[in-house]
């Protein structure tokens, strides 16, 4: 294997980010409203209908409480 193809594969092992429940739900109630204003009820159900469909009992808890802070 050359360096070049050394460098490129263990690029693509770095770790990708993606949810691990650490961040708070009011943190996501502000992320939610700075990234799409009014519309981020409709934007956060959907994340909560799409863990849904995927059976994480733990991320539909996470966006029905972020859903639940948008709506009071």
């Amino acid at each position: 294997m050359s360096r070049d193809i050394k460098l490129r594969a263990s690029k693509n092992k770095e770790p990708k980010p993606g949810f691990d429940g650490d961040i708070d739900t009011s943190g996501m109630t502000a992320v939610a409203v700075q990234i799409f204003g009014s519309n981020a009820p409709t934007a956060v159900a959907y994340c909560g209908l799409d863990a849904w469909l995927e059976g994480d009992d733990k991320k539909v808890r996470f966006w029905g409480e972020v859903l639940n802070r948008l709506a009071t």
